[in-house]
């Protein structure tokens, strides 16, 4: 009796990992963090921090994003002893683990790698893909939560906006939050606010919007130079009308006409003896 319990035992830690995480969906996983239940394999919990080398995603596509219809390879790392097994789930694309489970790729039983890479073929009819991993040492060891990757495609902004109704993005960034639909993301661009229900509009006018405050300051400092400008011209005028003058009563007052010219600035003013 005690023999089949054991070995019943061994068998639920071969299959419970990684295959029953491989049914989880991309909302699940998205939600899912360190220190939530894990509840099988004699695991009680994640850890309550995964460092990035316990559990690291990282994939071959470039920075500038990926191509559409093309293979790349998504990666699980990690620098535990023995290495882990592991559950990739991606929220968009198709891995060729396994046809009828495309949005997952697993590791089989007791199998467990320092390194392990995937292919995955990018989508066609999306903006971007989020990739999110769980990582197990062994039956009553320990599991990780990997920070989630997600990549672009090519052509689109590779920046995840800041979620606020009143501070704008400086940049063009995808207005996504954590728990949002990564592959259908919608793209604000600089000067707009990614709004908290993650819809792109103008911002509600606070002090962080910075694009519109510095339209009416920018406009203002084009009428401040045209002011200062008109006055400058106004000033010269009086000031040379003044030297008119003041030269025509020194003439008058020495008995000499004093013609001061009008366009040539170069040439000094002449003194002609009145007859």
């Amino acid at each position: 009796m005690c023999g089949a319990r054991i070995l019943a035992l061994r068998l639920i830690s071969t299959l419970a990992y990684p295959q029953f995480w491989q049914f989880k969906t991309a909302e699940f996983m998205r939600k899912l963090q360190p220190g939530d239940p894990f509840e099988i394999m004699s695991i009680d919990r994640f850890q309550n921090k995964s460092f990035r080398t316990n559990c690291r995603l990282s994939t071959s596509i470039p920075p500038t994003g990926f191509e559409v219809n093309t293979l790349y390879s998504v990666s699980v790392e990690t620098n535990e002893p023995g290495g882990v097994g592991h559950v990739i789930i991606s929220s968009t694309g198709a891995f060729q683990q396994e046809p009828s489970r495309p949005s997952a790729a697993c590791t089989m039983y007791a199998e467990k790698h320092s390194l392990r890479s995937w292919q995955w073929m990018s989508p066609t009819d999306a903006n971007s893909s989020s990739f999110f991993a769980v990582c197990v040492t062994g039956y009553g060891g320990l599991a990780y939560v990997a920070d989630a990757l997600t990549v672009f495609r090519d052509g689109q902004p590779q920046e995840i906006c800041s979620p606020s109704n009143s501070t704008a993005v400086l940049a063009d960034c995808h207005c996504l939050a954590v728990d949002g639909d990564f592959g259908n993301s919608k793209i604000c661009s600089a000067g707009a606010c990614c709004w908290e229900d993650l819809q792109c509009r103008h911002c509600s006018g606070g002090l962080g919007c910075l694009a519109k405050a510095e339209r009416p300051w920018r406009a203002l400092n084009y009428v401040l130079v045209l002011v200062f400008f008109v006055l400058s011209c106004v000033h010269a005028t009086v000031v040379w009308n003044h030297k008119r003058r003041r030269f025509g009563q020194l003439g008058e007052e020495h008995g000499q006409q004093i013609e001061i010219p009008h366009s040539d600035s170069h040439s000094s003013c002449r003194a002609v003896q009145s007859r």
